[in-house]
């Protein structure tokens, strides 16, 4: 395993990204490193050690190992850039459906029902708008015959002029 450097950890990351972007899958550990390299002895005492506030990040493709070691402080600004480096390299991923109902389950049937209520309700509330819009449309055209029959009348009585076709 190869113990790098935050910006190289990072940079390293990216091309373990890119490798495995058509197959493959990259494995992404976080734990909490006190700093010990040796393990502690069942009799006696460690002297002369002082636990250090640190966290380790490893990250393999199952041939390529990476790690580093950073405060716990600068740990979550790592954490924020290893997730923007994850999201810009997950180009790969496809939602697939899963129907795990089969036709003649009741439940299959009750969701059906329910999805077919749904539409119904939507449907009928899109015809209840669309006849809300054409009564307001033809109360428009109403008072604009109205109008218009005015203006004709008012003509009519200053001119003598009459239409010889009706206008509706």
């Amino acid at each position: 395993m190869v113990l790098l450097e935050s910006e190289q950890f990072l940079s390293e990351l990216t091309r373990l990204f890119q490798k495995c972007q058509v197959s493959g899958s990259v494995f992404i550990t976080l734990k909490k490193y006190d700093g010990r390299t040796k393990p502690i002895p069942r009799k006696g005492s460690v002297e002369g050690f002082e636990p250090a506030d640190k966290c380790l990040f490893r990250a393999t493709d199952g041939k390529k190992k990476i790690s580093t070691v950073v405060s716990s402080k600068e740990a979550t600004l790592l954490i924020g850039l290893e997730l923007r480096c994850q999201s810009l390299n997950m180009v790969g991923l496809e939602y697939t459906m899963k129907n795990t109902l089969q036709i003649g389950d009741p439940m299959y049937m009750r969701k059906v029902l329910v999805n077919n209520m749904g539409e119904e309700k939507r449907t009928r509330l899109h015809i209840q708008k669309l006849q809300k819009a054409l009564n307001s449309r033809c109360r428009e055209i109403d008072k604009e015959k109205v109008a218009l029959r005015k203006f004709l009348t008012k003509l009519h009585k200053t001119t003598g002029y009459f239409p010889r076709l009706p206008f509706w």
